[in-house]
């Protein structure tokens, strides 16, 4: 507490300036009450440190959001070129519907494609 202490000349009871030992209202209030806990103070590295970790968190939520919209868009995609697949092909066996689901969108994609070059639009 020597740190948190100052002496102070302050004139005594008989008149002469005397040097008095004193204190913040704070460092008198942890004399009294040790066990409260102190605000900690952290250095500029540390707080450095605490911002880049923080900024660090909030690309990877951004690049997580990122990547369950393109998960959440292809599945949607998926939906429709497999039902428009159905629609194209009319009865599809069990066997094939195993194979479009186990496909890429890619792949459907360029079903859909060949299997309306095989028939002409008039036709349908």
């Amino acid at each position: 507490m020597v740190t948190n202490c100052h002496q102070l000349k302050m004139q005594a009871e008989d008149g002469k300036l005397q040097l008095t030992d004193t204190a913040t209202a704070e460092t008198i209030l942890r004399l009294v009450h040790p066990e409260e806990k102190r605000v900690e103070y952290i250095t500029t590295a540390e707080r450095i440190g605490i911002e880049k970790g923080i900024q660090q968190g909030i690309q990877q939520g951004e690049q997580l959001g990122i990547e369950k919209a393109r998960f959440q868009a292809a599945q949607e995609e998926r939906k429709f070129l497999t039902k428009l697949l159905n629609q194209i092909m009319g009865d599809i066996t069990q066997d094939t519907l195993q194979k479009i689901e186990s496909s890429t969108n890619e792949e459907l994609k360029a079903w859909i494609t060949k299997k309306l070059s095989e028939e002409p639009i008039a036709s349908r």
